[in-house]
This record gives structure tokens, sequence and C-alpha cells, in this order.
């Protein structure tokens, strides 16, 4: 473009960089986004084949007791995600992060190996929920 004899740079250029940046933002934030659901989709399929393969039976003398149970838990437990999600604290890093430490022993964890920890803190107590 010019004026009076002058050429003025074109804005058009500057502009290009600024959408063309912006995209790659997005797509980077897309990307990224697939990888975290598509790991929290593996977490809820493998949570629920887990639960599924090793949970009992249970006789129908008991069943009452434990659906009330299951309700203090799920409650209890969607108490905490309501938390980590308005507090911006996943638990997915933070777990990941304590079971890259290795050098932990079995003590420092919370007892034995063989069953998870939050299985022996239910059994210590079965009405708190794992957080």
């Amino acid at each position: 473009m010019q004026i009076s004899g002058e050429r003025r740079e074109e804005p058009s250029s500057s502009r290009n960089e600024a959408v063309y940046e912006a995209i790659e933002r997005t797509n980077e934030q897309v990307l990224s986004l697939r990888t975290d659901i598509a790991m929290i989709a593996e977490i809820v399929a493998l949570h629920a084949r887990y639960h599924l393969t090793i949970t009992p039976p249970m006789p129908p003398s008991k069943q009452d007791e434990a659906f009330v149970l299951g309700l203090e838990r799920f409650k209890a437990f969607a108490e905490q995600v309501d938390r980590r999600v308005r507090f911006g604290l996943p638990l997915l890093p933070e777990t990941i992060g304590r079971s890259g430490n290795s050098s932990r022993s079995g003590s420092e964890m919370g007892g034995g190996a063989s069953r998870p920890f939050h299985e022996r803190q239910l059994k210590k107590n079965p009405t708190v929920w794992p957080s």
C-alpha cells in the first residue's frame, strides 16, 4: 500500500503471524486434552474391570448395609472430586509422582505392598474413602 509516495508495511503479515501462533497454541491444548481424556478413559475402564472381577457376590442379607456404606463412600468421593476440581488439585499427577518414588519402603508407603494403600485404609476404617 502506498500513500503520498511512501511505502507502508502491510499489517496483515503480523496479523497472520499472530493468528498462526494462536492456532498453534490451540492445537497444542487440544492434543493435551486428547491425551488427558485417553488416560482418564483408560483409568475408568481399568477401575471398572478391577471392581467387576474382584468384588465377590454379596448375600442379600448384607446388601442393605452395603448400599448405605456405598452411598456414604460415594458422597465422600463426590465431595473430593468437587473440591479438587474447584481448587485445581488433580490427583493423577500427585499419584504418579508418589508411585514414581520407588525408593520409599513399604512401611513408608503405609504398610504391606501386597495390597494397594486404599484397600488397607478401608479395612481400618470402611467409611473413609481414599483421597
